[in-house]
């Protein structure tokens, strides 16, 4: 088995099935997993910027560049993943911008609130350096088909 999972996500309606370098933003705040997804999502994704944390997040989101993809961490300081997608989801601006949470693990009932709440998908980051790969084809795999 690997050693991450999708766990659970939607038909992605927001998505289109054109999908070359979709521009996204990352909400990580360990420097050593940027680097790794840097790394293995760049050849998937425009890789728009990383943040931080929400704050982060929200100086990364300019007008006429939104990115068409937001992969968050659920574990953050401050804010958790789950307070940062609830944001977007009711802020006009982002709501329609799919919103993936990554994790080392998930629980049964924080994937299903994280559905509830508009996420489109939950995915667990890889253990091991060598998974990265098939971690980045996951997330692109998944919005393959979908809209923007």
């Amino acid at each position: 088995m690997d050693s991450f999972n999708v766990l659970k996500y939607t038909t992605m309606t927001q998505l289109t099935t054109s999908v070359i370098r979709k521009r996204i933003l990352i909400v990580e705040d360990d420097a050593d997993e940027c680097s790794l997804m840097r790394e293995h999502l760049d050849g998937h994704f425009e890789i728009a910027g990383f943040a931080p944390n929400y704050d982060g997040l929200l100086r990364l989101l300019q007008p006429g560049q939104l990115p068409q993809l937001i992969l968050v961490n659920l574990s953050l300081p401050r804010k958790n993943g789950l307070e940062i997608l609830h944001e977007l989801k009711h802020n006009k601006l982002y709501q329609e911008i799919p919103v993936i949470l990554i994790s080392v693990s998930f629980s049964e009932y924080t994937i299903n609130k994280a559905m509830e709440m508009g996420a489109s998908a939950c995915i667990e980051k890889p253990m091991v350096f060598s998974d990265y790969h098939r971690f980045s084809a996951a997330i692109y795999d998944l919005i393959q088909g979908a809209v923007i």
